[in-house]
C-alpha cells in the first residue's frame, strides 16, 4: 500500500461513517496512532467536529464503554451519584467516538461485544442498570492484529471489519509526513456533499468482485460505499467501474480481472533419514545455532525498505487477509460469551477483575459497587417520595459480585516427534485429542523436534497458543522429518508446561492432557542437548534419559497422558516402556495402505 492508497482509504472512511471497522494486519504499532489521527482530521473536515480518539484493550470494561450510573463530579466540585457517559456515547453535536484497538486478538470480551453491537448497524440498544436507551451507532473502529492471530478470531467478529489492510506495506514515513485535508478528501467538500448514484454497469462489477470467499453482505456493502466515496472524492456524477476497482484495491479485495495465483512448485524430494543404528544420531555439522537466519534478514530489509521498493500486494496476499473464507477455517468457540467451564462455586472467585454484575449471594462480593447501588436506590426513593432519607440499607437487589476474566480451565500439551518415518499418518490417533481441545476451549502448548529446517536439531522448539484454532498448529503437523530426536529434552519441556498450567497462582487448570506423538527412538541425550553437540556414541543413553524424565510426569495430578506411535517391529518395547514411565496409555496407529479409486 502506497501513501496515496492509505490517504484515500482514510478519506473514504471519513466520507462513509457506515463503512465498518478498518483492520490493519501485521502493522507496526507506532503507525496506528498516526492513522487514527489522520482519520480524525478527515472526519473533522467533513463533519465539523473532531471525534474523540480512545485506545481500548484487554483491561477495558463494560462500565467504561457504556453509559451508566456512578460517582461523578459536579460543577461545584462535589462528588455525587449521577449518570456517567461511556466511551461509546456520542457527543452533543452528533459526532461519534473513534476507538482504537492495538491488538484485536488480545482485547477483552467487553470490547469484542461492543464491536459486534456498534458496527454494521444503525442504532444501538443499551440496557444497563439504570439506563435504557436507543442511540444511533456512530462509533468508528480502527484495529490492528498480527497475521498469525487472525485465524483464531471468530468469523462474525472479523465480519465487522470488512476493510483489511496489509500493515507490512503501510509506509513508515507516515509518522513524519504532513497530509493536508485536500489530500484526504480529494474534491469532496463539507459545504457541497454529492452522493453519486451507482449505475447498472458499476453494480455488475460489484457483484463479480470477491467471488472466492464466503458471501458477506457487510463486505459487499463496504465495497459499494467505498466505491461511492471514491467517486465523490473524484467529483464524478455517478459511480464508474474504475471507482469500483479502486475501492476493491483499497479495502483489500482481489480484483476480478486479476490473474489467478500460480500453482506452487512441486516440493523437492527429500531422502529418507538413515536408519538409527544402535539409536546413535549422526554428528551435527553445525551444532551452534546461527541467529542470523534468512527470515530475520528479510525482516530487516523490509524494515529499511522505502515505500517505492516494497512489492505490490498479490492476489494470494489479499486472500490471506481473510482467513475466515478458507475451507479449513476453524472459529473460536464461544468467543463473545463466558465459557461454560462447569467449575463449582468455590472456584468462581478466580481470574482478574474486569467489572461487576448482579449477585444472589455473598460469594465474591463486590463491596464498593454494592454500596453505590444501595446509595443510588436510597437517593432515587427519596427524590420520588419527598420523604427525608433514612439510614442507608443494603437490599438483595443491591448485591454485586465481581466479574472476572475467563481463563482456560483445560490445557493440551502436544509433543511432536517429526523424525518418524514419512509414510506414517498420526491423524487417527490425534483426532480425539484435538477435538477435545476444541470442544473445551483448551490452551495449547506445542513442543516439536526432529524436523528438517529446525534452528538446532539437538534442541526441541516450543510455542504456546490460546486455542487449537491457531494456524501454526497445522504447519507443525506437516513438517518434513529429520534425523535427530531429542526426546528427553522435549519431555522436560512438557514437564515445565504442565507445572506452569497446574500451579500458576490464582488460575490453575482443572485438567490437562499430555499427548506424545513419537516412536520412542530418542537418540539425543540430555547432555548433548545442554552442550549443543554430540561427542561420543550415545547408544541407549537418549532413551534412558527420556524414561527418567517421563517418570516425573507420572506423579502429577489431573494429567492424562497418551503416547501415539506407529507399529514398530524393530523396537516394539520402546513406546510401551515410555507409556508405562509416564503413567499413561499407548495408542498404536497402523499404516493404512492407499487404494486406487
Amino acid at each position: 500500500m502506497t501513501p496515496t492508497d492509505l490517504v484515500d482509504l482514510l478519506g473514504c472512511a471519513a466520507l462513509e461513517p457506515d463503512l465498518g471497522g478498518i483492520l490493519f494486519v501485521d502493522l507496526d504499532p507506532r503507525l496506528l496512532p498516526p492513522c487514527a489521527e489522520l482519520l480524525a482530521r478527515a472526519v473533522d473536515a467533513i463533519d465539523g467536529s473532531s471525534p474523540a480518539s480512545v485506545m481500548v484493550g484487554a483491561d477495558t470494561t463494560d462500565e467504561q464503554l457504556w453509559p451508566g450510573w456512578g460517582l461523578t463530579m459536579t460543577a461545584e466540585r462535589t462528588v455525587t451519584i449521577g449518570a456517567r457517559p461511556g466511551l461509546l456515547s456520542p457527543l452533543t453535536d452528533g459526532a461519534g467516538p473513534l476507538l482504537v484497538v492495538a491488538d484485536l486478538a488480545r482485547c477483552g470480551t467487553s470490547v469484542t461485544r461492543a464491536i459486534v453491537a456498534t458496527t454494521g448497524t444503525d442504532v444501538v440498544h443499551i440496557e444497563r442498570p439504570g439506563v435504557s436507551a436507543r442511540r444511533p451507532a456512530r462509533a468508528r473502529w480502527l484495529a490492528a492484529c498480527a497475521g498469525r492471530d487472525l485465524a483464531t478470531l471468530s468469523p462474525h467478529l472479523l465480519d465487522r471489519f470488512p476493510v483489511r489492510v496489509n500493515g507490512t506495506t503501510v509506509p513508515r514515513s507516515l509518522v513524519s509526513d504532513e497530509v493536508t485535508v485536500s489530500e484526504l478528501l480529494g474534491r469532496a467538500s463539507r459545504t457541497s456533499r454529492h452522493r453519486p448514484p451507482t449505475p447498472p454497469s458499476a453494480l455488475d462489477l460489484l457483484l463479480r468482485l470477491d467471488t472466492t470467499g464466503q458471501p458477506s453482505i457487510r463486505r459487499s456493502l463496504a465495497l459499494a460505499r467505498t466505491a461511492r466515496a471514491v467517486a465523490e472524492r473524484r467529483n464524478n456524477r455517478t459511480v464508474e467501474p474504475a471507482d469500483v476497482t479502486r475501492a476493491a484495491t483499497l479495502i483489500g479485495i482481489a480484483p476480478a480481472t486479476a490473474d489467478p495465483a500460480p500453482a506452487p512448485a512441486a516440493p523437492t524430494p527429500l531422502h529418507d533419514p538413515p536408519p538409527l543404528a544402535d539409536l546413535t544420531p549422526p554428528k551435527p555439522t553445525n551444532p551452534v545455532v546461527d541467529h542470523t537466519t534468512p527470515d530475520i534478514e528479510d525482516a530487516v530489509r523490509a524494515e529499511t525498505a522505502t515505500p517505492e521498493t516494497r512489492p505490490p500486494l498479490t492476489v494470494t496476499d489479499l486472500h490471506a487477509l481473510r482467513p475466515e473464507d478458507g475451507p479449513d477455517a476453524l472459529p473460536e468457540p464461544r468467543s463473545l460469551r463466558w465459557a461454560v467451564t462447569g467449575h463449582t462455586a468455590s472456584r468462581r472467585a478466580s481470574g482478574p477483575i474486569i467489572g461487576h454484575e448482579r449477585s444472589a449471594d455473598l460469594r465474591d462480593l463486590a463491596v464498593v459497587p454494592t454500596l453505590l447501588h444501595s446509595l443510588l436506590r436510597t437517593w432515587s426513593t427519596t427524590r420520588h417520595s419527598g420523604a427525608p432519607s433514612g439510614r442507608p440499607t443494603v437490599a438483595a437487589s443491591d448485591l454485586r459480585r465481581y466479574r472476572r476474566k475467563h481463563s482456560p480451565q483445560h490445557a493440551l500439551v502436544l509433543v511432536l516427534d517429526h523424525s518418524i518415518r514419512r509414510d506414517w499418518d498420526s491423524s487417527p490417533g490425534l483426532a480425539p485429542h484435538l477435538r477435545w481441545a476444541y470442544d473445551h476451549g483448551a490452551t495449547v502448548s506445542i513442543i516439536e523436534f526432529g524436523h528438517t529446517g529446525s534452528g538446532d536439531e539437538l534442541r526441541p522448539e516450543r510455542y504456546r497458543t490460546r486455542s487449537i484454532a491457531d494456524p501454526r498448529i497445522i504447519t507443525s503437523l506437516r513438517r518434513p522429518p529429520g534425523s535427530a530426536s531429542p526426546l528427553a529434552a522435549a519431555i522436560e519441556l512438557a514437564i515445565e508446561e504442565l507445572r506452569r498450567h497446574m500451579r500458576r497462582g490464582w488460575a490453575p487448570v482443572r485438567s490437562a492432557r499430555l499427548v506424545l506423538v513419537t516412536d520412542g527412538r530418542g537418540n539425543v541425550p540430555l547432555e548433548a542437548t545442554a552442550k549443543r553437540r554430540v561427542t561420543t556414541r550415545v547408544a541407549r543413553q537418549g532413551v534412558e534419559d527420556a524414561l527418567t524424565a517421563a517418570r516425573t510426569i507420572s506423579g502429577l495430578h489431573r494429567v492424562a497422558t497418551t503416547v501415539i506411535a506407529p507399529v514398530d517391529e524393530q523396537y516394539p518395547a520402546l513406546t510401551p516402556d515410555l507409556a508405562f514411565a509416564l503413567g499413561g496409555t499407548v495408542t498404536h496407529v497402523h499404516d493404512v495402505p492407499l487404494t486406487a479409486g
